[in-house]
């Protein structure tokens, strides 16, 4: 698995920051990620700042996905990706 975003906490405040080397995709692996950062953060405090690295937040879904048989398409939906 690689590391998509970093988590950091200082002073209260979790910093959630994508960085997947391109345009910080929502990928089933990002969601993956960012649903156990946010996970984390619940337990660390009240505040939470996602954002991403050179000045993208996120390009939206994967349309990649798309590219795929149907039945795969499907699954990676069912799941959450």
């Amino acid at each position: 698995m690689n590391d998509l975003l970093t988590y950091q906490l200082s002073d209260g405040v979790a910093t959630i920051v994508m960085d997947d080397g391109k345009a910080n995709v929502m990928s089933a692996e990002m969601i993956s990620q960012l649903d156990a950062a946010f996970a984390r953060a619940r337990s660390d405090g009240p505040v939470v700042v996602p954002t991403g690295r050179r000045n993208i937040f996120s390009a939206g879904y994967d349309l990649a996905v798309f590219d795929q048989p149907q039945a795969v398409v499907a699954e990676t939906m069912r799941a959450g990706g």
